[in-house]
């Protein structure tokens, strides 16, 4: 079977490449110094119509496939994974339960306008206590004569602090762990939702990292998304694509990262020459960039399996993408690939189940080149 992109999807790479190195690559760095969320790049981007990659047209989506949300997340990552957290997050957790499970009204007020990039979604299921077992949330949702009562906390959750709506993991029947779980839109201004502490972090800056707090939050009886106790089952049917995406971010941040290090090598002298003409540094370059292929050519072969993993090849790309940032450091990034390679695996779920995740890098300080195609070959 042939895995190597179409005409199309070729043409959308190029695309997509020429947008963000011209929206998102000039301020990379200083979305990473500020550590806010660029709220005007994030609205170009959406006049795009990216954020809407996932759905129909007829809903002002693109109607593309997974490979195509892939490749998006790869290219973001490449300039800022900052921004492509952001992004992402918008493309498919923040926004997904409510295309699939939402109120015409619903989605007139808040869906419509986040695939144009006028409204924020985000996804909270963590909690202080609980992450990757589900079935241990903590929040409530009590049914009452107005719809639900929501009480509780959630944490980690990405732009927290700026969302319009937010969709929440509650548990009506506790008892029923996973069989009590259910997602409910909450939008911003609720009386009982409020936003608490922001967790600060070495990576991924500029999509804050917050706490969000329900104390008494009523919500009416249409917040529910799809059905009570069907929320785990909702939610494993993205759980695929989510890793897919995590690993398109990987393979951009890899990218990013072998193009810094193959700059690096050229420039750096030792003993009269550029220490890319070394022996031992070659062969480095040159096995960064095969791992970095075949992750190119192993990704779409696993969009085509149903947008999930095998038992036998759980995710090996994941491995291999650490590999560029590691191996190479120049200017801040020496402490930035130290704490890529020191960085926790995530999300929860993946790890306990085996699957290699790739930690978020900071973004290198002047990484503006926009193809990692150059070839260790290359008269240094």
């Amino acid at each position: 079977m042939d895995f190597s992109l179409t005409k199309e999807q070729r043409f959308f790479r190029e695309q997509v490449s020429r947008a963000v190195q011209r929206i998102v690559a000039p301020f990379a760095d200083s979305i990473d110094r500020s550590d806010t969320f660029p709220r005007d790049l994030f609205r170009e981007l959406g006049s795009l119509g990216y954020y809407g990659i996932r759905y129909p047209e007829e809903i002002g989506g693109m109607g593309a496939d997974c490979v195509m949300f892939t490749i998006l997340s790869e290219e973001l990552a490449r300039a800022s994974i900052g921004f492509a957290a952001i992004a992402t997050m918008q493309c498919l957790m923040g926004t997904d339960f409510i295309h699939r499970f939402g109120t015409g009204e619903q989605k007139e007020r808040c869906l419509f306008p986040a695939i144009r990039g006028e409204k924020i979604g985000t996804i909270a299921f963590t909690e202080p206590d609980c992450g990757s077992d589900l079935g241990g949330i903590k929040t409530r949702a009590v049914k009452n004569e107005k719809g639900y009562l929501l009480t509780g906390r959630k944490l980690w959750i990405t732009d927290g602090d700026v969302a319009d709506f937010v969709t929440v993991a509650a548990t009506t029947a506790p008892e029923k762990r996973l069989g009590g779980i259910g997602f409910f839109l909450v939008e911003k201004g609720t009386p009982g939702f409020s936003v608490g502490q922001k967790i600060e972090k070495m990576s991924a800056r500029g999509a804050a990292t917050m706490e969000l707090i329900f104390d008494g939050c009523q919500i009416p009886s249409d917040s529910l998304m799809g059905e009570e106790g069907k929320g785990a089952k909702y939610l494993s049917d993205i759980l695929s694509e989510i890793r897919i995406m995590i690993a398109g971010l990987g393979l951009g941040l890899a990218k990013s990262a072998f193009v810094s290090g193959l700059r690096y090598a050229r420039q750096r002298e030792a003993f009269g020459r550029p220490i890319g003409t070394f022996q031992l540094i070659e062969e480095k370059i040159a096995e960064m960039e095969v791992r970095i292929r075949s992750a190119e050519l192993h990704l779409p072969c696993r969009v085509a399996e149903r947008q999930g993993f095998p038992d036998g090849e759980r995710g090996r790309h994941g491995e291999v993408l650490l590999d560029g940032g590691r191996l190479f450091r120049r200017r801040r990034g020496v402490e930035d690939t130290w704490r890529l390679r020191r960085g926790r695996r995530i999300p929860g779920p993946e790890v306990l189940q085996g699957w290699p995740v790739p930690p978020f890098r900071r973004r290198d300080v002047g990484d503006s080149e926009n193809d990692h195609r150059e070839r260790h070959d290359e008269k240094m």
